[in-house]
């Protein structure tokens, strides 16, 4: 997740920090280059699985007129020379662009024991591994702007649990610490997610928190990977 954006917003300053020279469309680049790799993985019998990140959900339910923080101008200017407002016309619900990633991205992968997410999983967010298929498939829809297909009382669901502050592409409980001792919060809450989702050796994979370098903690059972490589985080030491 969060392939999209190339800019951070001070609110000190009022001003983009950490700009830096690009093809304004290079995000449009990694989903093609993505898509076109999950082709070539498919054909010796792989797949490449993409999770939603945080960015490009922002992007979806991002409203008109208000100010986008993290994307250069340059860029915004680019996407304008096809159309006013061109980018945010192709990443809102029911865009060309929304649906297309509704094909490529999931808000939670499963392969065997491993889990991989954005941010992390809330038990008051996830109540079985059944549900895990629902919230894929709901964000599907709202991707497609297609949740008038959902009963009023899914469409209240989806509202409650997609707009919560810990839902899974915000969730930051696997992360915000260095190293988790087994007894920590974090490591309890994952074994009680095992639970609901009855995988007693699961794993988890997670991005969203940025870390000095990749590493795992609670056992080897919570991987933290991501190491702000955007140059838009500016520039550092990556200890990779």
């Amino acid at each position: 997740g969060d392939i999209v954006d190339d800019a951070r917003y001070n609110y000190r300053t009022k001003q983009h920090v950490n700009l830096f020279q690009h093809l304004p469309e290079d995000e449009l680049i990694i989903y093609g280059f993505l898509a076109d790799l999950n082709i070539q993985a498919q054909a010796v019998g792989g797949r490449v699985l993409l999770c939603m990140g945080n960015h490009e959900y922002m992007h979806i339910i991002h409203e008109m007129g208000k100010q986008d923080y993290y994307t250069q101008p340059a860029t915004e200017a680019w996407y304008n020379t096809f159309g006013q407002n061109t980018r945010y016309n192709i990443f809102k619900s029911g865009g060309i662009l929304s649906k297309k990633l509704a094909c490529m991205l999931n808000l939670v992968v499963v392969v065997g024991d491993w889990i991989f997410c954005h941010g992390g999983l809330n038990c008051s967010a996830i109540f079985s591994r059944a549900d895990l298929e629902d919230l894929n498939r709901k964000m599907g829809l709202f991707m497609r702007d297609g949740l008038a297909e959902l009963s009023i009382e899914d469409q209240l669901d989806y509202k409650h649990r997609f707009y919560n502050n810990d839902f899974i592409f915000y969730d930051r409980r696997y992360s915000t610490n260095q190293f988790e001792e087994d007894t920590s919060p974090a490591c309890n809450d994952f074994k009680r997610i095992k639970d609901v989702l009855e995988m007693p050796n699961a794993k988890i994979v997670v991005g969203h928190t940025v870390q000095e370098v990749p590493n795992k903690v609670c056992s080897s059972s919570i991987y933290r990977i991501d190491t702000a490589m955007s140059r838009a985080f500016g520039t550092k030491d990556k200890k990779i």
